[in-house]
């Protein structure tokens, strides 16, 4: 994504990011030098997260209470265009992540009569495309009981949405291990879509690929963080690639996307670096395709 788009998105979002001097900038290489990044939650703590969500959102019917909580947490600093940057506010990566968000959306899943999100967590993307597309069938897929018992209380809340939600793992698939029955619809019109989801199986999305290969939708969108992207030369890039291999994140699947595209069995409609995120690393890229 070029720099304009992004500069013009974070606007929208009333933001002003000043980069940093060359010493705080010092400062945070040290620091993120000596960061020993943990592996990512498993799915037993994600399900007591969505829980918490699901326990506040029941009370409040507030949107505020499906923003998960690393979005919430205190940010001084994030990543932008290249440098660090000064965030003024504690939700700066969120605000941006919602325009970004919707000039997504609007741009790849305006014309798809149905969307259906895997790892949709707390239902806050299926809930956005609702409002930005009234009428348009959303299906979630979670492996969190909680994450899908949220999403079917907000259909309940909404009944002018037309909202389901349906227990999926992007390692183990359905459940019932019946994927073929529960799935033997059209695909052909309809798009799948993944928001920081695919992050959290490293190097295990062969299932879920396998499951995309064979639905066929129209379209395929991720927003994710796609360590292909980073130029490792750079000190800036290297340290997020590294965070991003110390957490355990998506590895692998943006080169197995490429050599389908090169077999003639996919096709890369946009790959884009958004080259913003926390001041960790970046995890709002873009990849749009669909299979041949």
């Amino acid at each position: 994504m070029d720099k304009y788009t992004i500069q013009t998105l974070a606007i929208k979002a009333k933001l002003c990011w000043p980069n940093v001097d060359n010493s705080l900038r010092e400062r945070i290489f040290l620091q993120e030098l000596l960061l020993s990044p943990k592996t990512h939650a498993d799915p037993t703590a994600w399900n007591t997260a969505w829980a918490q969500l699901l326990s506040q959102y029941a009370v409040t019917n507030l949107d505020w209470d499906l923003i998960p909580y690393h979005y919430k947490q205190p940010a001084i600093y994030a990543r932008f265009y290249g440098d660090y940057s000064l965030t003024g506010s504690e939700l700066v990566v969120y605000d941006l992540w919602q325009e970004l968000r919707n000039h997504v959306f609007q741009m790849y899943l305006k014309n798809t009569p149905e969307v259906h999100e895997y790892g949709c967590g707390s239902g806050l993307n299926l809930l956005t495309l609702a409002r930005q597309f009234p009428g348009k069938k959303l299906v979630g897929y979670d492996v969190s009981p909680a994450a899908i018992t949220t999403v079917k209380l907000i259909a309940e809340r909404h009944p002018e949405i037309n909202l389901q939600g349906e227990q999926y793992s992007f390692i183990d698939g359905f459940p019932s291990n019946d994927t073929k029955p529960r799935l033997a619809i059209p695909f052909k019109n309809h798009a799948v879509l993944t928001c920081g989801a695919l992050e959290q199986v490293g190097n295990r999305w062969q299932s879920f690929l396998n499951l995309v290969m064979w639905q066929q939708p129209s379209i395929c969108v991720h927003v994710e963080p796609l360590l292909e992207l980073y130029d490792e030369t750079l000190l800036f890039d290297w340290l997020a690639a590294r965070y991003h291999r110390g957490r355990g994140y998506l590895e692998g699947f943006l080169p197995a996307i490429r050599q389908l595209e090169k077999d003639g069995r996919a096709e890369i409609i946009t790959c884009d670096r958004t080259y913003f995120g926390n001041v960790h690393n970046e995890g709002f890229s873009i990849l749009v395709w669909k299979p041949k």
